[in-house]
């Protein structure tokens, strides 16, 4: 039997429920089930990377921008930070042209992306004045987020710090390095987790098959534990198949309850007919 005629039978035919999967083994079914859901994870991967990945290339792009203006650390430069206090090895104030790149900062008519000023304190005038993006003074710095709004920070968080070029630059291969393995990272992330998520349906049928095993003593089937899950490995492919495709229209139900309504529902029409003749045994064969 194929796969595409596994997942058939899976959701209607009950020559296979009641003759078949007596004779399969119960690694058959679960090597099954894996393949299903693998399948299922791929295609949801590749349909909400196409969503994700735009926003996260927008995103990129930001990163890559501001990434850029550590090329215009100088060389001779050294920064340190130690007990609240900045020092410079050169004289102050020390400036850092803002480079030519269209930014927001182009709308709040700078002209310096970084000014030193560690002889003396913060305010609101000099920051201004000085029309730069940063400013460092001796125990504050200045800048401007994202929404424009100027921030005001001492440096009581930082311990001891040290910045100079070679870190700039090690610091930039690495996040380099992070920035081309960044989209792999994420399709890999999505793919696990689909993969997870409908994995997690072994752990349901492990309380989910007491239920089964109860619909079919009543259907009067002589069946064990071990085959009433292996029967739920199959009845739970169309709720599978139809709560994934809910997933990609981006609707919700109650997942707990109609999943289970769904997967009682396969039990019941597959196995209502117990006395199949030779002719439906033949049709449902093919």
């Amino acid at each position: 039997m194929t796969f595409i005629q596994n997942i058939k039978s899976s959701i209607y035919n009950p020559y296979f429920y009641q003759i078949e999967l007596k004779n399969i083994n119960f690694n058959y079914s679960f090597k099954y089930f894996l393949k299903l859901i693998f399948l299922i994870s791929f295609i949801l991967t590749i349909i909400f990377s196409y969503e994700v990945l735009p926003k996260f290339n927008s995103e990129l792009k930001n990163i890559i921008i501001n990434l850029n203006f550590f090329n215009f650390y100088p060389k001779d430069l050294i920064i340190q930070i130690s007990n609240g206090e900045l020092k410079i090895n050169q004289p102050t104030p020390y400036f850092i042209k803002l480079p030519d790149v269209p930014n927001q900062e182009q709308q709040l008519d700078l002209n310096y992306l970084l000014v030193i000023d560690s002889d003396n304190e913060v305010s609101l005038e000099k920051f201004k004045n000085y029309k730069t993006l940063v400013l460092l003074t001796k125990r504050q710095m200045a800048y401007y987020d994202n929404s424009q709004k100027i921030i005001i920070q001492n440096y009581d968080f930082v311990k001891s710090f040290v910045i100079n070029y070679e870190i700039i630059n090690s610091f930039k291969k690495i996040v380099n390095i992070l920035l081309k393995l960044a989209i792999p990272f994420i399709v890999i992330v999505l793919f696990i987790g689909f993969l997870l998520f409908n994995f997690f349906k072994v752990v349901y049928l492990l309380f989910f098959s007491f239920i089964i095993l109860l619909i079919l003593k009543i259907l009067k089937y002589q069946v064990n534990y071990k085959k009433a899950y292996q029967i739920g490995l199959h009845s739970i492919t169309l709720p599978v198949l139809f709560f994934s495709f809910l997933r990609v229209l981006k609707l919700s139900l109650n997942l707990n309850f109609v999943f289970s309504l769904i997967t009682i529902v396969i039990i019941l029409i597959n196995f209502k007919n117990k006395n199949l003749n030779e002719e439906q045994r033949s049709s449902f064969a093919n």
